[in-house]
C-alpha cells in the first residue's frame, strides 16, 4: 500500500479540528443588512458523485455529462443573527416602552403622541432554501489540447423569517404592527405615516434562477492516477435585486453582481487495488464580484435602531412624520469584492459504489458601500414634542439634523464571511448501455459559523447524473 499523500493527511486533520471552530464569535450588531452565501455557491453539491462522470475516460473523444441535484438547506442557531440585527446589548432582545430604567427604546420615537407602545422584542432569524442545481460538463479533445466547458444553473426557493416575538405587548398599537408597517395616525397633531421599508413581517420568500455560472477549462494534466484542471469562470447575475422593503428580505442570488474568476480541480489516487481505490480530490473557485446598485437601509450613528425613529423634512407643514427607514433606504453602490470557496475530499470507489467525504471552506470579503445621493440640512429626527398641526413649518429646532456624516454606512455592509462545512455522499452507478453510465446519489452536510454574520445550517441533497 502506498503512503498517503499530504492532501489526505491534511483532510483528516481538518475533519477532526473543524467542529472546534463552532465557538461562534457574536461580534457584529446594529446591522441593517446581511448578504448570505448564495444557493449556487456549493462545491460539495456540485462534485459529490458527479466527479466520477467528469473524470471517467470515454471511448469517444467528446463526451457530455449532465446532473440534476435537488437540495434542501435550513439554518440553525438564529440567536446570533438576532444579535446581528439587534441594538448591541449582547442579546437578541430589546425592550420598548416609556422612557425609564430597563427600557432600550423610548416609545415616543416610534409612535407620535401619548400612545401606548410597549413590549420586549426577541429576534431569531431563520433561513430556508430548496431547489435544483442543473449542471452540464462538455468535453472536447482538440488538436492543441483537451478543453471543457461547464455550465451551472441553480434554481432556488429562498425564505427568510426574522421571527419577531413580543412579550408583554401593548394595547393602543402593537410592536408587531409597527414593524410590519401597519401603524398610521391621522389625528391632526400626531400625523404619522406607516413604515414602508426595513419592515419585519413574518416569513418572506422568493423563487428563481440564482445566477448562472459558466467555466472554460483546460486539462493541464490528465493521467489515470492523477489530474490537474484549470478554468476561468464567469458569473452572470440572474437572481432577484435587493429592494429594501424588508429588513432581511429573501435573495436567491448574489444581489445581481457580475463576477469573474478562476478555478483549480486536482486529484490523485491515494491507494488502489484490483477492485477498489481511494482518490484524494481538491477544488478551489475564486470570484471577484463587481460593484453594483442595491437598495439598503442606511443606519444613523447614535441611538440604536434610530433608523426607525420618526423623521421630517425641513420646512414641511401639516404633513405626517414618517419612520426614518422610509427614506434612509437608499440606492447604494455596493462592491462585494473577493469570494473564495475550497473543497478537499476523499472518494472511495468500489465496483459501482462511490462514497465521498470531505471539507468545504467558504470566504467572502467585507463589502464596500457608498451613498449615491444625499441632501444635507434637510432630514431631521423629530422631537417627541413636535406638533404636526403647528402653525409654523418644521424648523431646525424641532429635531436633530441627519447629514451625510451622521449616516452609519457600516450598518449596511456585510462583514467578511467565513464558514466551514463537513459533508458526505453515497452514490451507485449502473450502465444503461456500454457507453451510458447513470448514477443515483444522496448526501448531507453541516456548515459551521465563525461569527454571527455567518449562517450556520444543515443540508441534504439527492442527485441524478449521467454521461453519454
Amino acid at each position: 500500500m502506498k503512503k498517503s499523500p499530504w492532501i489526505v493527511q491534511a483532510l483528516l486533520i481538518v475533519a477532526l479540528t473543524t467542529p472546534m471552530l463552532n465557538a461562534s464569535n457574536d461580534s457584529h450588531s446594529k446591522k441593517t443588512f446581511l448578504s448570505t452565501r448564495p444557493s449556487g455557491v456549493n462545491l460539495p453539491l456540485e462534485y459529490t458523485i458527479w466527479h466520477d462522470h467528469v473524470y471517467r475516460k470515454k471511448a469517444k473523444t467528446n463526451h457530455t455529462s449532465l446532473q440534476f441535484a435537488g437540495f434542501y438547506q435550513e439554518s440553525n442557531k438564529g440567536e446570533g443573527q438576532g444579535k446581528y440585527f439587534g441594538i448591541g446589548n449582547g442579546t437578541n432582545k430589546f425592550t420598548i416602552g416609556p422612557a425609564g430604567a430597563g427600557i432600550d427604546l423610548d416609545k415616543r420615537f416610534l409612535v407620535h403622541g401619548a400612545k401606548n407602545l410597549a413590549g420586549t422584542v426577541s429576534l431569531t432569524p431563520k433561513v430556508e432554501s430548496f431547489g435544483c442545481l442543473v449542471q452540464l460538463f462538455q468535453d472536447f479533445d482538440l488538436p492543441f489540447g483537451s478543453i471543457f466547458i461547464t455550465a451551472s444553473l441553480p434554481f432556488a426557493h429562498v425564505s427568510r423569517n426574522m421571527d419577531l416575538q413580543v412579550a408583554n405587548g401593548s394595547t393602543d398599537f402593537s410592536v408587531e404592527d409597527f414593524f410590519a408597517g401597519r401603524v398610521e395616525q391621522t389625528a391632526a397633531a400626531d400625523l404619522q405615516a406607516a413604515l414602508t421599508h426595513a419592515k419585519i413581517d413574518g416569513r418572506r420568500s422568493a423563487t428563481g434562477l440564482a445566477d448562472a455560472d459558466l467555466q472554460v477549462g483546460f486539462r493541464v494534466v490528465d493521467k489515470a492516477a492523477h489530474h490537474v484542471y484549470l478554468n476561468i469562470g464567469l458569473t452572470i447575475p440572474a437572481g432577484n435585486r435587493v429592494r429594501g422593503e424588508y429588513l432581511f428580505e429573501p435573495v436567491y442570488g448574489n444581489g445581481s453582481h457580475t463576477a469573474l474568476g478562476f478555478g483549480l480541480d486536482a486529484g490523485v489516487d491515494a491507494w488502489k487495488n484490483d477492485h477498489a481505490k481511494l482518490r484524494a480530490l481538491f477544488a478551489a473557485d475564486y470570484r471577484y464580484l463587481f460593484e453594483g446598485t442595491e437598495h439598503r437601509t442606511v443606519g444613523i450613528k447614535g441611538k440604536p435602531l434610530n433608523h426607525y425613529f420618526l423623521a421630517a423634512h425641513l420646512g414641511q407643514k401639516d404633513k405626517a412624520l414618517f419612520p426614518a427607514a422610509n427614506e434612509l433606504t437608499q440606492a447604494l453602490r455596493i462592491k462585494p469584492g473577493s469570494q473564495m470557496e475550497m473543497m478537499a475530499m476523499l472518494s472511495f470507489l468500489s465496483s459501482r459504489f462511490v462514497i465521498d467525504a470531505g471539507y468545504n471552506l467558504f470566504w467572502k470579503d467585507q463589502e464596500s458601500a457608498w451613498v449615491k445621493r444625499w441632501k444635507d440640512n434637510d432630514f431631521y429626527i423629530a422631537k417627541t414634542t413636535y406638533n404636526t398641526n403647528a402653525i409654523n413649518a418644521f424648523a431646525a429646532t424641532d429635531g436633530t439634523v441627519v447629514n451625510l456624516v451622521d449616516l452609519d454606512i457600516d450598518a449596511v455592509k456585510t462583514p467578511s464571511l467565513f464558514t466551514h462545512k463537513l459533508f458526505a455522499g453515497l452514490g451507485y452507478t449502473c450502465m444503461v448501455t456500454r457507453t451510458f453510465p447513470l448514477s443515483l446519489g444522496f448526501g448531507a452536510d453541516y456548515e459551521f459559523a465563525v461569527t454571527n454574520a455567518d449562517i450556520e445550517q444543515w443540508g441534504v441533497w439527492f442527485k441524478l447524473a449521467g454521461s453519454f
